[in-house]
C-alpha cells in the first residue's frame, strides 16, 4: 500500500486509521452495527414522567369504544392532559413503522442519509489506495447500516406552549373521537404526526450511536421531514383529516348521543354553544322525573327530554300551528301532577287530559261558556267582603281584573274614572244588596239604570248612606261631574263589563264552584273558550286568573307550598295584567309558576310597556317557529362560535336556518345562566306515557276499579268566607 507523502496525506491517514480503530464506528463498530442497531429499536426510552407518548398503532378501537362518556373520568384526563401547557407530546417514528411508514421508505431515506453522510468516500473515490477505498466503504457501510435505525428510533416532541389554539382543538378532539371509537389508534397518529413534526420545528431526539452530534442530527432532521411529509402531507392535513371524521360522525343522526355530539361542540367551538342533557339536570330538576311539579320542555336528540322543576316562569312563543299548545301544554298535563289553571282555548285540553287528570291527579274543574252541562260556575262578587273595612280594597283589586286597560290609552282619564265607577259598583253591592243581588248582573243594572239625573241623585245618595268614605267621595265626584262626562265615564263602564250581562255568562256566574284552594293539592281548573271569544270573554277570564293567585297568596309567602303552575294561552290576547308581571317576580315565593304563550313578542309589546323585561324576568323562553324578524333576533341572542379548527366565527345558527324546514320540528329554550338548548318537538300521540292517558272519559274516570264521577266542589265547602 502507498502511504500519502504529503502532511495533507498524513492527515488522511491519521482520519482513516482513527475510523478504523472504532473512531465514530470504524470497523470495529461496524462488526457490532446490527447489534447496536436493534438494541436501540428494542430499548426502553426513559422521558419525563410528564411526557405524553401517541399510542402505538392498532386496528382495533379502544377499549372504551362505544361506551361515550358515561364515565367522566376519560373525558376529565383529556381535559387535564391539555389543559397543562408543559407537557410534551410524543412521536416514535418506530410507532409509524410499518403501519403508516413502510420499512422498504424508511431503508431508501437512511440509504439516501448515508450516503449524504458519507464523506471518506467521497474524498477517497477517486484514489488508486485500496486502504483509502476500504476506509470510504466501510464508513458508507456502517452508515447505511445506522442511518435508517436513527430514522426509526427518532423522537418528535413538541410542549402544549409551543402548540396554537388550533392545533391543541385537533390533538383534543382526535383524543375525544379516539375515547368514543370514532377514529382509530391508525387515524389517530396520521393526525397527531405532522403536528408534533410542525415542519421541523419540534426537538428530534435519536439515541442511535453515531447519530448524537449536531451535523448528523441536522442531516437526520431533513430527512425526516422528507419522509413525514412524503407520507402525512403538511400541517394543515392534520385539520383536514379531522374535519373529514367529525362530518361523517355529525351527519349522521344517531352515531353518537345527544351527550356525546354536546362534548365535540364544545371542544369544536369556542364560544355559542347548545345545552348538553347531563349539564342540566342536576340545576333545573335536582328530583328528575321523581317530582310531582316537574315539566318537560321538549327532547334532546337522544330521546331523553329537557325537564324543569324551579318555581321561575317560563313563556313560549311560537307562530299559529307550531304545535306549542300540544307539545308543552297538553304534554306536560298528562306528565305533571301539581295543580294547575289552564286556559284551554276551543275546550281541547280538557278533552285530553281532564279524564287522566281527575283519576290520578286530583279534581278537575272546567269554566266553559258554552259547555254548562259541565261548567262550574263563578260570581266574582264572591270575592268581594261585604264588611266596610274590606269592600273598597276588594272590589278595587277585582275591577283591576274586570277591567281590560290599553298599553297606553289616549286619554287615561276616562279609563282611571272607568276603573273607579266600577270599584264603586262592586263596592256597594257587596255592602247593600242582598244575597240574591251580589252578583255581576246587579253591577250591571245598576251602571245601565243611571242615565237621569234623577237616577244620579239617588245613587248617589245610596252611597253616602253606606257610611263607606271613598263611596261617599266617589258619589260627590260622579254628582258634580258633567253630563257629557259623565255620560262618557258610564258608557266606558258598561262597555268593558257588558259580556256579564249575555245569558251564557249569566248562568253560570250567580254562585261560585270554583275551588281554588284545592289547587295546592293537584286540582286542575280549565277556563275554556272559543279561539274567537277569547277576547270578548277576557273580563270573565281575567278575574278567574287573578283571584285564583290571589287566594293562593292569601297566606304570605311560602317557598315550601306545593308548586301550581298557570298554562296561559294567548296571555297578551287577555290585556295587560298588572298581577301577571308580578307572579313573573314574585311567584316564586309562593309556589306559583306562570307559563305564558304567545304568538309573537309584538303581541306582548302591544300590552305591557316594559314586555321585552317581563319576558326576559322568566327563567325559561322558548321559540318556536319564529318569523322572519323574530329569527333575526333569536340568532342575535344565540350568539356566535368560533371555530377552533379554523379561527373563523360565525353564527350558533343562522336566521334563515331558524325559519326555515330544519329547524321546523325544533324548540329553542333559553334557560338563565345555562346555554340555550336545541330541542325537539314531542307530541303527545308520540309519547308512550302520554298515548295511553289521551281522551279518558268526560265527567267519568276509572281508578283501582272505582268509577269516579267529576263534581264542582262549591267555594263555601272549600272553606272560602266572603
Amino acid at each position: 500500500m502507498m502511504l500519502p507523502s504529503s502532511s495533507a496525506s498524513c492527515s488522511c491517514c491519521s482520519a482513516g486509521l482513527y475510523f478504523y480503530v472504532g473512531g465514530l464506528g470504524g470497523i470495529i463498530g461496524s462488526l457490532s452495527a446490527n447489534r447496536t442497531i436493534e438494541s436501540a429499536r428494542r430499548r426502553e426510552h426513559v422521558h419525563s414522567t410528564a411526557a405524553v407518548r401517541a399510542d402505538s398503532l392498532s386496528s382495533q378501537p379502544p377499549a372504551s369504544a362505544g361506551a361515550g362518556f358515561s364515565r367522566p373520568d376519560i373525558l376529565a384526563a383529556i381535559d387535564k392532559k391539555y389543559s397543562n401547557d408543559l407537557t410534551p407530546i410524543e412521536i416514535r417514528v418506530a410507532d409509524l413503522v410499518p403501519g403508516l411508514i413502510s420499512r422498504v421508505s424508511l431503508e431508501r431515506m437512511g440509504i439516501a442519509m448515508a450516503d449524504e453522510l458519507a464523506t471518506f468516500k467521497k474524498i477517497y473515490n477517486n484514489k488508486d489506495d485500496g486502504m483509502d477505498r476500504l476506509i470510504g466503504d466501510t464508513q458508507e457501510s456502517y452508515l447505511r447500516k445506522i442511518a435508517a435505525g436513527a430514522l426509526e428510533d427518532a423522537v418528535l416532541t413538541r410542549t402544549l406552549t409551543d402548540f396554537k389554539d388550533n392545533e391543541r382543538a385537533v390533538l383534543r378532539l382526535t383524543e375525544i373521537l379516539h375515547a368514543l371509537g370514532e377514529v382509530s389508534a391508525r387515524e389517530r397518529m396520521e393526525i397527531f404526526a405532522p403536528i408534533v413534526w410542525n415542519e421541523g420545528k419540534c426537538l428530534v431526539r435519536s439515541d442511535v450511536p453515531g447519530f448524537r452530534s449536531g451535523d448528523r442530527l441536522e442531516a437526520l432532521r431533513e430527512r425526516l421531514g422528507k419522509l413525514l411529509l412524503g407520507h402525512f402531507g403538511e400541517t394543515v392535513a392534520s385539520a383536514e383529516r379531522l374535519q373529514a371524521r367529525l362530518r361523517a360522525v355529525l351527519a349522521q343522526p344517531g352515531r353518537v348521543g345527544e351527550g356525546d355530539r354536546a362534548v365535540l361542540e364544545r371542544y369544536l367551538f369556542a364560544g355559542a354553544r347548545w345545552l348538553a342533557p347531563d349539564s342540566s339536570a342536576s340545576s333545573l330538576a335536582p328530583q328528575g322525573t321523581n317530582s310531582r311539579t316537574v315539566l318537560r320542555l321538549g327532547a334532546f336528540e337522544d330521546g331523553g327530554d329537557l325537564l324543569y322543576d324551579l318555581p321561575q316562569s317560563l313563556t313560549t312563543i311560537g307562530m299559529p300551528g307550531s304545535g306549542k299548545s300540544q307539545t308543552q301544554v297538553a304534554r306536560n298535563l298528562l306528565h305533571y301532577r301539581g295543580g294547575a289553571v289552564v286556559v284551554d282555548l276551543k275546550g281541547e285540553l280538557f278533552d285530553m287530559t281532564g279524564g287522566w287528570r281527575h283519576a290520578e291527579v286530583g279534581p278537575v274543574q272546567c269554566f266553559a261558556p258554552d259547555r254548562p252541562e259541565i261548567s262550574a260556575t263563578f260570581n266574582p262578587l264572591d270575592w268581594v267582603r261585604g264588611d266596610p273595612i274590606y269592600a273598597w280594597d276588594d272590589a278595587e283589586r277585582l275591577a283591576d281584573l274586570l277591567v281590560v286597560k290599553t298599553k297606553e290609552a289616549k286619554d287615561p282619564y276616562w279609563e282611571q274614572r272607568g276603573l273607579s265607577l266600577v270599584t264603586t259598583a262592586l263596592s256597594y253591592t257587596a255592602i247593600a244588596a242582598p244575597p240574591e243581588q251580589r252578583n255581576m248582573s246587579h253591577v250591571l243594572n245598576q251602571l245601565y239604570a243611571i242615565s237621569e239625573d234623577e237616577d244620579r241623585q239617588k245613587w248617589a245618595a245610596a252611597l253616602a248612606e253606606t257610611g263607606v268614605e271613598q263611596l261617599r267621595l266617589e258619589a260627590k265626584a260622579f254628582r258634580d261631574m258633567p253630563q257629557n262626562q259623565r255620560e262618557g265615564v258610564f258608557e266606558n263602564a258598561r262597555t268593558q263589563l257588558r259580556v256579564w250581562i249575555s245569558p251564557a255568562i249569566k248562568a253560570i256566574s250567580h254562585t261560585s264552584s270554583i275551588n281554588t284552594l284545592g289547587l295546592r293539592t293537584g286540582a286542575t281548573l280549565y277556563l275554556c273558550v272559543r279561539d274567537e271569544d277569547l277576547e270578548r270573554y277576557a273580563t270573565v277570564l281575567r278575574p278567574l286568573i287573578g283571584l285564583s293567585m290571589r287566594d293562593l297568596m292569601f297566606g304570605g309567602p311560602d317557598r315550601e307550598a306545593p308548586v301550581v303552575t298557570f298554562f296561559i294561552d294567548e296571555a297578551p290576547r287577555l290585556g295587560r295584567m298588572d298581577i301577571l308581571e308580578s307572579m313573573i317576580d314574585i311567584g316564586r315565593g309562593y309556589g306559583l309558576r306562570v307559563w305564558l304563550l304567545a304568538q309573537n313578542i309584538g303581541q306582548f309589546r302591544e300590552r305591557y310597556k316594559n314586555a321585552d323585561g317581563m319576558i326576559g324576568n322568566c327563567m325559561v323562553r322558548c321559540y318556536m317557529n319564529p318569523d322572519e324578524e323574530d329569527a333575526q333576533r333569536l340568532s342575535r341572542l344565540l350568539n356566535e362560535r368560533e371555530g377552533l379548527l379554523d379561527g373563523r366565527r360565525k353564527a350558533l345558527v343562522e336566521p334563515w336556518q331558524l325559519s326555515g324546514p330544519e329547524y321546523a320540528d325544533k324548540i329553542i329554550a333559553f334557560i338563565a345562566k345555562n346555554h340555550p338548548a336545541r330541542l325537539t318537538k314531542v307530541m303527545p300521540q308520540d309519547d308512550l306515557v302520554c298515548s295511553g292517558r289521551i281522551g279518558w272519559p268526560l265527567g267519568q274516570a276509572e281508578k283501582d276499579g272505582v268509577l269516579l264521577t267529576i263534581l264542582p266542589t262549591s267555594r263555601s265547602q272549600a272553606g272560602v268566607q266572603n
